[in-house]
């Protein structure tokens, strides 16, 4: 019985052993498919994080520019003038005297700019359009937060700039990006290693007569096959985040997979 160590050496340097993947339990074969899931959400992370992060240096811009306030029995008091502050991801309004119309904070919401408005008597955030159009969910791309009998009254301009202050840090942020991203991540690497393995069934069901594989077999070999294409589409979209992460998954998976099975492959 191949042990599953070995099997994971010989997906690098003996690929046609890896038929003998087959007989791994089940179990064995998912808990690698998560293994590698989480590798492959690796660039997945980055890519979250670095947009987090600029957010966040964004945020404690404006954080230094908001003038002393407090927000009292529902309403903002301040002595400061209102202003609007742009930065590369977000339009920022600061409008004590309720001057500025709601719809055209909201309107500052375009390509990828989020659109946040400190007003008289409400919080506003607006999402950009572009980001709600690639959202696999549907959800609302604006909030507002009346201060009247919510956790915001009685907080001070001091007090957001804490808030910020803590939101600065990289580790705890790229923790919650990975966190983030390694679900969908697992699920797009799942999707591919599915696919690859129902073609492959189809194809060489119509090949051959002489190798009697199930799906389930398939599916083990092609799990084994992955790991140096998991591995090196992280490694290459960690350095070269527009390379398209499919098509370095697939080609190496299936030559992979095509190494293992023909050495034990009678054409009929």
């Amino acid at each position: 019985m191949y042990k599953t160590r070995k099997l994971i050496i010989d997906s690098f340097t003996d690929n046609k052993k890896l038929y003998h993947a087959r007989k791994i339990s089940l179990w064995k074969a998912w808990i690698l498919i998560f293994t590698l899931g989480s590798l492959y959400s690796l660039p997945f992370a980055k890519e979250i994080w670095m947009n987090i992060m600029g957010i966040t240096q964004d945020l404690n811009k404006i954080s230094q520019k908001i003038p002393d306030f407090k927000i009292d029995n529902g309403q903002l008091q301040t002595k400061a003038t209102g202003f609007i502050c742009s930065t590369d991801n977000i339009i920022f309004t600061f409008d004590p005297k309720a001057k500025r119309k709601i719809s055209d904070i909201a309107a500052d919401a375009y390509d990828e700019h989020f659109a946040l408005g400190i007003t008289k008597k409400k919080l506003y955030l607006y999402f950009p359009q572009k980001m709600m159009n690639a959202s696999f969910f549907q959800i609302n791309n604006s909030f507002e937060i009346p201060y009247k009998n919510s956790k915001l009254d009685n907080v001070e301009g001091k007090d957001i700039r804490k808030i910020v202050r803590r939101l600065m840090k990289p580790k705890k942020l790229f923790l919650v990006s990975y966190i983030a991203s390694w679900l969908p991540g697992t699920i797009v690497f799942l999707g591919n290693l599915l696919l690859m393995s129902i073609i492959a069934t189809f194809v060489f069901s119509k090949l051959t007569r002489t190798l009697s594989l199930k799906f389930a077999d398939i599916f083990k070999i092609m799990t084994f096959a992955a790991i140096p294409a998991v591995i090196l589409t992280s490694i290459l979209r960690l350095i070269f985040p527009i390379l398209d992460s499919e098509i370095l998954l697939l080609l190496p998976m299936l030559f992979v997979y095509m190494k293992a099975l023909l050495p034990n492959l009678k054409v009929g």
